[in-house]
């Protein structure tokens, strides 16, 4: 059963944050017009769409997002900048595109903004984010155009990028001879496996990226990220925000800086963000778009899930071996080890004890 309240105390904390750099709550309609998503088809997961008809026979949608109608608010409104935050559900399909599921997302929408100052703001509130959740966060950073840049230098066919991207985004070992099979020269295979294997605090990797540079708009996307970065220094450490060109996203959707957040003892990201201009592009505006989202779901499922797992199950079969495992548990325990003493319990088949508990001893 979720714990509501300690979910919306949890939420508060992050709007008060919002609140304080001038961001305004938004509410929106839970049903888009299906047109809307039609409009953006390559942008958007058709399958993630729970369609539903009105009574009029006018089709409209379950929203699977919370970008795109921000940006469709947004582009009805006069003002050239807004700043918003939404603590809302949305509703996509499982991955087995059987069921649909509604999830919690808190996040925010920067629409109208400087480029760099823009960057610099909407990251300072991710790695407050991520600080509310766990000191021990990672904000992983990359940027789209430098990206494509470089993969459109080493070919013009349409469908060799898109095979370029895939392994640069899988950290795949078979980038090197898809290169060499399509008769990239030497020197740009070395640099494209050189940004595969790229990850580091930006002041380790500068040297290396900005020798990777092939064009101008390269060398200038390096320079105004290492304006942001500095500026973030100075609140920041270095060593919490770290460069990571495998970061994987819509293409079709970002455009730009990209980034994705972790914390300790989660695998998946619980932040993720990026520039999305192309997409105000779109209704009508000329305006620069910066946001990130929190999975709030999926945040405590994996709290739940991976942290609650206790580091040593011990087993005994009789009263002897049980004398014997808690005294190993008391020693385990001084190295500030979570243990539990069992009787064995038959029932139970061994991938079940694993899901509970990390490491298994029997008595």
């Amino acid at each position: 059963m979720k714990n509501y309240r300690k979910e919306e105390e949890f939420v508060m904390d992050f709007e008060k944050i919002f609140e304080s750099y001038g961001y305004e709550k938004i509410r929106l309609n839970t049903f888009e017009k299906y047109d809307t998503y039609f409009a953006n088809k390559d942008m958007i997961n058709e399958n993630n769409l729970l369609k539903i008809m009105n009574p009029k026979g006018d089709l409209y949608v379950l929203r699977p997002d919370m970008t795109l109608p921000v940006v469709k608010y947004f582009s009805e409104q006069q003002a050239d900048r807004g700043k918003f935050y939404y603590n809302d559900s949305v509703f996509r399909a499982d991955k087995n595109g059987l069921e649909f599921n509604e999830r919690k997302q808190v996040g925010i929408e920067y629409l109208g903004g400087e480029n760099i100052l823009s960057d610099v703001e909407v990251l300072d509130l991710a790695v407050q984010t991520l600080e509310k959740l766990d000191q021990n966060y990672i904000l992983c950073i990359s940027n789209t155009e430098f990206i494509k840049e470089m993969v459109n230098s080493v070919t013009e066919e349409k469908e060799e990028r898109g095979r370029i991207l895939e392994y640069l985004y899988r950290r795949s070992s078979d980038l090197e001879n898809y290169l060499k099979n399509i008769g990239v020269g030497e020197e740009k295979v070395a640099k494209l496996l050189k940004l595969n294997r790229l990850f580091g605090n930006f002041e380790m990797v500068k040297e290396t990226l900005y020798e990777m540079a092939m064009t101008n708009k390269q060398r200038q996307i390096l320079e105004d990220l290492e304006t942001v970065l500095k500026a973030l220094d100075k609140k920041y450490s270095q060593k919490k925000i770290e460069i990571d060109f495998s970061i994987s996203v819509a293409l079709q959707y970002y455009n730009g800086l990209i980034f994705k957040g972790y914390i300790s003892d989660i695998r998946k990201p619980v932040l993720s963000g990026g520039r999305y201009d192309k997409l105000v592009t779109r209704f009508g505006k000329d305006a620069s778009a910066l946001g990130f989202c929190l999975e709030i779901d999926n945040y405590f499922e994996s709290i739940k899930r991976e942290r609650t797992k206790i580091d040593y199950l011990l087993l005994y079969s009789d009263l002897e071996n049980g004398f014997e495992a808690m005294e190993k548990a008391r020693e385990y325990r001084k190295y500030g080890k979570t243990v539990r003493v069992l009787t064995e319990d038959k029932s139970q088949t061994l991938q079940e004890l694993k899901e509970k508990y990390s490491i298994i001893q029997y008595f």
